[in-house]
C-alpha cells in the first residue's frame, strides 16, 4: 500500500471496472478491492509497475473519515473507530483486513503437526517439513512412511535414520550446515531468548563473510524467515509503526504512540514495528502495556522519560566493515 488503502504497486496487472489493479487468486479474477475484472469504461488498462492505481472516490472517503472538519488528522480512539469501520463505494469491507499468508496445507513446522497428520495414514508424499525435530519418532514407524516427493528442510532426523536412506525412498533433504552460527532452514521465527543467544554471533559472521556461498545461505535463511512470519501473521490484523526514531521518551509524540498502540492491541490489532528507538519503541511499549490501567501506563511513561529521556548508542547505525 502507498499513501492510502486504495493505492498499490505490486506488479503489472489490468484494471477492474473501478480502476483497481487485478488480484489473481482462488476466487478468479478480482481487483484488490473486490470488483470484477473485465470490460467497461474503466477496465482493460495496464499500469506500469510502481505507478500505483487509486480510486479517487474511495480515497476521498478515506480522507474525510480520517480527518476532522478542519482537516486535522484523527488520533486515539477516533482513529481506532475509523480503522474498525467500513468504507468505500466499491465494496463494504474493513480498511484493514486480516492477513492471509502462504502457509500451505502440506507445509508443517512442528512434530505435533506431524503426529496429527500421520494419525490415520503414514503417507506423507508431497509434504514439506521445515525445522521439525523427529528425535522422539520411533525408528520402525518412521521407516514405514511413504516419502515420495516429500521435502525435509533443516529437520533433525530420528536416531538411526540417514539422509541417503530418505533420498533413496524419494525424499529431498536439505540439512543445515554445521559450520554456520544460524540455521539456514528454520521453520519458526526467533524468540527473544534465541536472539540474545545468537544475534551477535550471526552479525559477526555476516561482517566477515561476503562471498557467494554466504550470500546464498543468507537468502535461503531470509526466505525461511519470511515464510515463518507469514505463518505467524495468518488471520491477524497487523498495524505497522515505522520511523520517528528520534522521538524522545518524554515527548508528547512518544506518549501518543504508546497510548495508540495500547488501544490498538485492546481492539484486536497486532502492533508491529521496525524494532528501533523512538516511535517504534513506543509502539512496542504500548502493545506490552495493553492490559494495564491508565494510571499504570502514565507511571511507566514517567519512569522511562525520567530515567533515560532518549536512547543513545551506535547500535542503531548501519555500518559496513570498512566504516566501523
Amino acid at each position: 500500500p502507498r499513501g492510502s488503502p486504495c493505492e498499490c504497486a505490486i506488479r503489472i496487472l489490468p484494471r477492474c471496472t473501478h480502476g483497481h489493479r487485478e488480484r489473481k487468486g482462488r476466487g478468479g479474477r478480482r481487483c484488490l478491492h473486490g470488483g470484477d475484472v473485465g470490460g467497461g469504461s474503466g477496465g482493460g488498462g495496464v499500469e506500469e509497475e510502481g505507478m500505483g492505481v487509486s480510486c479517487l472516490q474511495r480515497k476521498e472517503s478515506y480522507r474525510k473519515l480520517t480527518r476532522t472538519a478542519s482537516g486535522t488528522l484523527l488520533t486515539g480512539q477516533a482513529l481506532l473507530d475509523v480503522l474498525k469501520s467500513k468504507v468505500g463505494p466499491c465494496e463494504e469491507r474493513p480498511i484493514i483486513d486480516p492477513f492471509h499468508g502462504n502457509n500451505e496445507p502440506k507445509e508443517l513446522e512442528s512434530y505435533e503437526e506431524y503426529l496429527k497428520l500421520t494419525k490415520d495414514s503414514l503417507d506423507v508424499s508431497g509434504y514439506t517439513f521445515q525445522g521439525v525435530d523427529f528425535t522422539p519418532e520411533p525408528l520402525e514407524r518412521f521407516s514405514s512412511l511413504v516419502l515420495e516427493g516429500s521435502w525435509f528442510w533443516g529437520c533433525v532426523l530420528p536416531p538411526g535414520v540417514s539422509e541417503p536412506d530418505l533420498r533413496h525412498r524419494g525424499a529431498t533433504v536439505f540439512e543445515n550446515p554445521p559450520s554456520l552460527p544460524f540455521d539456514v532452514f528454520r521453520g519458526k521465527m526467533y524468540s527473544q531468548a534465541d536472539l540474545l543467544e545468537h544475534d551477535d554471533a550471526i552479525y559477526q559472521h555476516y561482517l566477515k563473510n561476503k562471498g557467494f556461498r554466504s550470500s546464498v545461505y543468507q537468502a535461503l535463511h531470509d526466505q525461511a524467515m519470511a515464510d515463518a512470519l507469514g505463518d505467524y501473521l495468518e488471520g491477524k490484523t497487523p498495524v505497522g509503526i515505522m520511523g520517528g526514531h528520534r522521538a524522545p521518551r518524554a515527548s508528547s509524540e512518544y506518549r501518543q504512540v504508546v497510548l495508540l498502540c495500547r488501544d490498538l492491541v485492546r481492539a484486536g490489532f497486532l502492533v508491529v514495528t521496525g524494532g528501533g528507538p523512538g516511535a517504534m519503541e513506543a509502539g512496542n511499549l504500548g502493545g506490552y502495556l495493553w492490559d494495564k490501567s491508565d494510571e499504570e501506563v502514565e507511571e511507566a511513561l514517567t519512569l522511562i522519560g525520567q530515567s533515560s529521556p532518549a536512547f543513545q548508542g551506535v547500535e542503531y547505525l548501519d555500518r559496513e566493515p570498512a566504516l566501523a
